[in-house]
Parts: structure tokens; sequence; C-alpha cells
């Protein structure tokens, strides 16, 4: 039987070691992590991707940074202008994917400080510091979102108090394994029952197949008994 999957989301370039610890523990409990570092460069559009990995996930787990993170070429039709680790939170929403958002307070490990986050890539950009600042605002307009909406219910401080709330999230992922296993359980025996049925049911048109062609068949016997 498939392990089920979660959708660990993240900025990556600030919090990919704080997003592997959680993978570590995930797979304690007995679920497979997905994360946008598994996406192939030849697949395509990147929404179209985390789509496709996020239906096929149980549940999403977004550690909620100070980055903004890459965002779209263009301004998304439902979301807006979002990064691409937003739209991650969104759509499983939408798709109403259990989900857990987890605060990650200044004394946690970063992958890079606060202050070089969001600059842009190309040299030369004629105003780094308005492009950073743009950047940190949306942000931080996301998390006053999370807030007003209430999915701001776990923060953590620092590394260790990290740990403690994914072990804290062991009854909720423990009962939502249970659940998902249950479903491919039942869904299994009925394909099986589907596959068995047909095998009956085939078999019984042959055998009635069989039949006719046996009664339908001209012997002597038969010429001699009708002319009889």
């Amino acid at each position: 039987m498939n392990r089920p999957r979660l959708f660990l989301s993240t900025v990556s370039e600030e919090l990919r070691t704080a997003r592997q610890a959680i993978a570590a523990t995930v797979r304690t409990l007995g679920f497979d992590p997905v994360s946008q570092d598994d996406f192939s460069t030849g697949y395509g559009e990147l929404r179209n991707w985390l789509r496709k990995q996020i239906d096929s996930c149980e549940g999403l787990i977004q550690l909620v940074g100070h980055g903004y993170g890459a965002e779209p070429p263009e301004v998304d039709p439902e979301y807006g202008r979002v990064s691409y680790t937003q739209f991650e939170f969104l759509y499983a929403g939408l798709r109403s994917k259990k989900t857990w958002v987890i605060v990650i307070g200044d004394g946690c490990r970063r992958d890079k400080p606060i202050d070089q986050l969001d600059l842009p890539r190309e040299a030369g950009h004629p105003d780094p510091t308005g492009y950073q600042a743009e950047r940190l605002k949306l942000q931080q307009d996301y998390i006053a979102r999370l807030t007003r909406e209430n999915h701001l219910r776990h923060s953590a401080n620092n590394d260790t108090e990290l740990q403690n709330i994914a072990l804290r999230l062991r009854d909720e992922l423990g009962e939502l394994r249970k659940r998902t296993e249950g479903r491919i359980r039942r869904l299994t025996f009925a394909i099986v029952g589907i596959l068995v049925g047909l095998v009956i049911l085939g078999g019984g048109i042959w055998w009635l197949c069989t039949r006719v062609e046996k009664v339908g068949e001209v012997t002597e016997v038969k010429i001699r008994a009708n002319l009889l």
C-alpha cells in the first residue's frame, strides 16, 4: 500500500533546512513528504505541477517566515498577486485539504539572513531596496490575512520548539493517516470486487455462448430425427 503524502510548503531560500527537519519527522509518522524542491524543470509551468502534487496529498504543512519568495510571471487569475509558496496554501484550501501553518520566529535557524531575502536576482537592478521592500510587504500582508482567517495556530521561536510542534501534530497526522489508509483499502476492495464480477460475468457469457453453439450444431442424428 502506498504511503499517504503531505506537501511541505515554505520559501526555500529562507527555510529549506527547517523544512528538511519537518520532512524527517513526517516520515517517522508514516507520510511521504513532497515539496517544491521535487519540481522537475522539464515538467512545465510550476503552478500546474503544484496543483497536481497537492491534489495527490492528504494535507499541507506551511512554514511561514519573512520571505515572500519567487512569484509567477503574471498575476494569478484566482488569487491575485501571490508567490508560489502562498499559492500552495491557498490552492490546498480551495481543494479542502487539511492544512497546518507554523510561523517561524527569529530564533529559528534560517538559510539566508532576513536582510538578504527577496533581493532582485538580476545584477544592476535600478532599485534593489524598493524591490525587496515591496515583496517583504506582500509577505506581511499575507501573514495578516492568515491571522484574520485564524490559520496561525502554531509558532516556533527556536528550532527545538519547531520540532516539538511537529511532534505535537502526531495525533492529528495519525488520525489523518488512518482515514487515508481506510479509504485506500475500501477503494482497493471495490476494485477487486468489480474485477471479480467481470471475471464471473465473462465466464457466464462464455458458458452461454458455448451452450448456444452446441445447441445450434447440425448433426446427422438431428437431421434424421427431424425427418422422422
